[in-house]
């Protein structure tokens, strides 16, 4: 059962603060009842096993159809998903059809299909979930364009993750092994590259794949499981410049991000896989810059099951899908489908309107709202740069003016104003400092030399840097 939103959802860049409101088409499918064990997607029955729906995929080239429902399981190719072609029984559908579950992904990169099987590709592991399965171990197929076997590589542990960036193929592996006599629950974590899909080297400098949407930075990730109970969390620890991994930049944000990535089409998506907490997404175009949008209402156990009184959330997101140009967000009720076109508007409209980065000390800041240009002047977040600088802040509301002390200098200033005492010394700046959606932001070069420190700026690459 279909039902279509225009939904005047808030947007918020990386923090509660409501930066714009914009109308997106939301597409909500729910099932016809809470037993039903499939999805009804434009008209396709989308089974699922382990939270993973494992007879529907997206190559990037065209959608891959498992019909399961017609007496026999076939495989079908389509443009439209409204006219379908059977896929002949070649030697690489019958190795597909060995993987357990039909629980993997089919990704058409470079001239191949890439398939691997996704039991542990979300970031949704935990040591119980580990423990069932530390052992299996499928591999990774390569197929041509007619879906006949190239390559079957094998690994020493699990895949967890496979990508392609700018040419490249990587696939990560985890092995939790270790976990049953020491109880270290941190996995061995091993990446490798390959250029043509067959023959692969590790890279020791990786420990997640990359994941790159085609344009400048690509996203250098890592992460860690800190307990037996905690899920496995991913982050981003570096931007690749033009995609070339061996020029990486650290990043530090102002806010963590959530706990699973992906990259649909050029946008990045990063969401909580199986958190009924986090009611939001997040989205971005560059990896530094992200923008929050809001879920529907998750389902509580009353709605679920009328019997119950409990008004506690139930319904969980459990996978990020993409599709062509939409995305689908997956529940144990629900299918969330978002328009691509729609999303990379609301960030450009949010995050975009400057294209201003701040390096500090050779380190990315990602902060929570994106600095802006006033004048020729570039106004960042108070707070999180000096944090960055060492400097303390005091903030006085009621006449909206911070004080800021790093080693023997003092600076004062005050919201819509453009005096300013350094060292209790009257001066001037070429702006006034702002509040911007409950933030203060501050005019970056001035407070910046002020504080010892010089700023240049990179046209090119529209990046202003810090250095003592």
């Amino acid at each position: 059962m279909k039902k279509l939103f225009a939904f005047i959802i808030a947007l918020m860049c990386c923090g509660n603060l409501v930066i714009d409101a914009s109308a997106i088409n939301l597409n909500i499918i729910d099932k016809e009842n809470i037993s039903q064990d499939y999805y009804d997607y434009n008209g396709l029955k989308l089974t699922y096993h382990s939270s993973i729906i494992n007879n529907f995929w997206y190559t990037g080239k065209e959608y891959i159809y498992r019909d399961v429902y017609d007496g026999y399981s076939r495989y079908r190719r389509s443009d439209d998903m409204i006219n379908w072609d059977d896929i002949s029984e070649t030697s690489g559908i019958t190795e597909i059809n060995k993987l357990s579950n039909y629980t993997y992904s089919i990704n058409y990169w470079g001239d191949k299909y890439i398939v691997f099987n996704r039991l542990h590709e979300l970031s949704g592991e935990s040591i119980s979930e580990v423990q069932y399965n530390t052992t299996i171990n499928y591999p990774l197929l390569i197929l041509d364009k007619d879906f006949e076997l190239i390559s079957k590589q094998e690994f020493e542990a699990p895949i967890t993750g496979v990508s392609y960036v700018d040419g490249k193929y990587y696939a990560e592996t985890k092995d939790y092994s270790q976990y049953k006599n020491s109880y270290n629950f941190e996995p061995i974590k091993k990446v490798y590259v390959s250029e043509d899909g067959i023959l692969w080297n590790e890279d020791k400098t990786l420990s997640e794949v990359p994941i790159g949407n085609g344009m400048n930075k690509t996203l250098i990730l890592d992460g860690e499981m800190p307990d037996g109970d905690t899920r496995y969390t991913k982050k981003i620890v570096g931007i690749a410049e033009q995609g070339n991994i061996n020029n990486t930049t650290d990043i530090v944000f102002e806010r963590e991000n959530l706990k699973s990535y992906k990259v649909v089409d050029d946008l990045y998506v990063c969401w909580d896989t199986f958190d009924v907490e986090e009611k939001v997404f997040q989205i971005s175009l560059d990896g530094v810059y992200w923008l929050d949008v809001d879920f529907p209402s998750l389902l509580t156990t009353h709605e679920i099951h009328p019997e119950s009184t409990s008004d506690s959330v139930i319904e969980a997101i459990y996978d990020c899908i993409g599709v062509k140009d939409k995305i689908l967000f997956q529940t144990q009720y629900r299918l969330f489908e978002y328009d691509l076109e729609d999303l990379r508007t609301a960030w450009r409209n949010a995050c975009d309107k400057s294209q201003i980065y701040v390096k500090f000390d050779g380190i990315y800041l990602g902060f929570e709202t994106p600095p802006i240009i006033e004048n020729g002047s570039t106004l960042v977040p108070m707070r999180f740069l000096f944090e960055q600088m060492g400097a303390d802040v005091e903030w006085n509301g009621e006449t909206q003016t911070a004080t800021a002390t790093l080693d023997n200098t003092e600076i004062t200033f005050s919201i819509n104003n453009i005096n300013a005492e350094v060292n209790n010394i009257l001066t001037t700046m070429d702006v006034p400092a702002r509040l911007v959606n409950g933030k203060t932001i501050v005019p970056l070069r001035f407070l910046s030399e002020n504080m010892g420190y010089t700023v240049e700026w990179d046209a090119d690459s529209r990046t202003a840097i810090i250095q003592e």
